[in-house]
């Protein structure tokens, strides 16, 4: 993933107005992410069960990406970016089939 990119993502997930566009910058670039991209990420978003089950839709669809980057690379990780990846996947699976 280019600088660019992580740069606006890392702007549209500060903002809670762009929510949206945050979920829809990370879905069209998460084919992409590094480890750093999913550091990014996993510091960006909210790993509340609050949050995740509020984007659960979202959420469902970057798990297997999730759980592809954790099973190969997430090594790389800071420890607090690996306990976050850890616990979104593991609250991700708590979700209902249906949301």
């Amino acid at each position: 993933m280019e600088w660019d990119a992580k740069t606006e993502m890392c702007n549209l997930g500060q903002d809670e107005s762009k929510l949206d566009e945050f979920k829809a910058h990370v879905e069209r670039y998460v084919d992409n992410f590094d480890v750093q991209a999913w550091d990014m990420f996993l510091h960006l978003f909210s790993i509340s069960e609050e949050n995740v089950n509020k984007h659960g839709a979202f959420l469902k669809r970057l798990l297997p990406r999730l759980e592809a980057f954790d099973q190969h690379e997430s090594n790389s990780l800071s420890m607090i970016a690996h306990i976050r990846l850890g616990v979104l996947i593991d609250r991700i699976k708590q979700l209902p089939l249906v949301s």
